[in-house]
């Protein structure tokens, strides 16, 4: 990140009727925070600091794999918002942050030419609440009469040079609208794979009303794999070969109505149930990351 001397500093707010919208990344309400000198220091350094981690062993995002904690996603050429960088580019004729309450959801740090611009999610925990509060100042412990806001040494994401990088989905969700990079299963795919010549259902108006991201980010996975274009004696056969905890019936695969079932199909259908090498154990994995051989990209 850029130095931050002298750095823009606002927040990102959002009334809970806004909050529970699809659209919620619109109605974000930016304000700034009005700082002495010295304190503009102090936050510029911790996000600066915070913000050197962010770019080190970066891999470009994809929602099958949970990165390591040393591990940052990157989503290139981001559309960062108009409106928000507006804002922190005149930032000066924001209205000013006078209070600290439940709707402030994120504090923003940028640098003077907004190319490079940190967030850190701000919940309840992060809140030092107008509450009977002790302070420790100068080996004396003193009631603390105003309310504030808690900043840590770590980011929710950063947009740098028109990259947005994050190492959590779900926060970086929180302020930007990513839905579109989970490429989630249209309700047409989604009949496709009901429809497989090999897949029976325990009940499947269960299984359509129970749809989440994760299940339609599993059906893309599907097709996108080209699983359903597997004739019904090769997937029988990977099935009974591997002796994988699949059920099937009369060459068909059961998609049960209990979750630890279902999650097993899911993940079959989804190469994530695998083969240990040494002790031959019949495994499950959340998280995949092909790897390329040697020489190859």
């Amino acid at each position: 990140m850029s130095k931050l001397d002298n750095p823009t500093v606002c927040t990102l707010s959002l009334d809970k009727e806004s909050a529970s919208k699809s659209d919620k990344w619109d109605h974000f309400t930016m304000r700034r925070l009005v700082l002495d000198e010295k304190t503009s220091i102090f936050v510029g350094n911790i996000f600066e600091s915070a913000a050197e981690r962010y770019t080190e062993d970066v891999i470009d995002y994809t929602p099958d794999y949970n990165p390591d904690p040393d591990q940052t996603f990157v989503i290139r050429d981001f559309p960062f918002p108009t409106v928000m960088m507006k804002g922190l580019s005149n930032s000066a004729v924001l209205e000013a942050q006078e209070h600290v309450d439940d709707d402030i959801k994120a504090i923003v740090v940028s640098n003077k030419e907004c190319t490079s611009i940190a967030f850190q999610i701000i919940d309840k925990g992060h809140r030092l609440e107008k509450k009977p509060c002790l302070i420790l100042d100068n080996k004396t412990f003193k009631q603390n009469k105003e309310a504030g806001i808690i900043l840590r040494e770590s980011l929710s994401c950063l947009y740098e040079d028109g990259n947005l990088y994050f190492k959590s989905y779900r926060y970086a969700n929180m302020i930007f609208d990513l839905n579109q990079y989970l490429e989630l299963a249209s309700d047409e795919a989604i009949q496709v794979f009901m429809s497989c010549p090999f897949v029976k259902f325990e009940d499947s108006d269960y299984f359509k009303k129970h749809l989440n991201q994760t299940m339609r980010r599993n059906i893309t996975l599907i097709h996108k794999a080209g699983i359903l274009d597997f004739e019904v004696d090769e997937v029988r056969k990977v099935i009974e070969d591997n002796h994988l905890p699949v059920q099937l019936e009369d060459d068909m695969i059961t998609i049960p109505k209990d979750k630890d079932g279902l999650r097993n199909v899911m993940s079959f259908f989804t190469e994530k149930m695998f083969i240990t090498l040494f002790s031959k154990r019949v495994c499950v994995s959340n998280s995949i990351l092909p790897i390329s051989e040697p020489g190859i990209q």
